[in-house]
């Protein structure tokens, strides 16, 4: 009996706090086991790979970053008012995959993150624009499936190089 109040205790209190220590959140919702960097740029991502555990480091450009032009023709569409999507696989410093979704109705972009790295839970956003600055695009005027708004989202995060070239072959600065 004291065997399975032990167990029981562990799986009710202790093993859904176990996550909290992961650089994710916890979230592993659009991970994909064995997908490789390799085979997202294949399938058309844009991919980001970190290339540290630590948001602030990752932020300021640990990252290597392939297909970003996709994400400025993107941003292109939305600014003609085009229908498009954009897939953005995110793999941590361990190789695990994320694969956020964004899509453009012609009014509205929306965003399935299932990626908890850059502060901002998984979940499906409602969002205005987006606009790349200083490496980062931004999503922005944004609402959660509660209704909350959010001012600023993080969709994509790239290196300095991989950001100037992309934007250079797109032609949008």
């Amino acid at each position: 009996m004291k065997r399975f109040s032990f167990l029981l205790f562990f799986l009710c209190v202790l093993l859904p706090f176990s996550s909290a220590c992961s650089d994710e959140g916890g979230h592993s919702k659009g991970s994909k086991a064995g997908y490789t960097v390799a085979q997202a740029t294949k399938d058309g991502h844009v991919v980001i790979e970190h290339l540290s555990n630590q948001f602030d480091e990752i932020a300021q450009g640990a990252v290597k970053t392939t297909n970003l032009e996709k994400a400025f023709a993107f941003t292109e569409a939305i600014k003609n008012g085009q229908e498009s999507q954009l897939k953005v696989t995110i793999f941590n410093k361990n190789g695990k995959s994320y694969t956020n979704n964004l899509t453009y109705d012609g009014s509205i972009i929306v965003f399935n993150n299932h990626y908890g790295g850059y502060k901002l839970p998984p979940g499906k956003y409602q969002c205005e624009t987006m606009t790349p600055r200083n490496d980062i695009f931004y999503l922005e005027s944004c609402t959660d499936k509660k209704g909350q708004k959010i001012s600023t989202v993080i969709a994509i995060i790239s290196d300095s190089h991989s950001f100037k070239n992309a934007e250079q072959k797109v032609g949008t600065k």
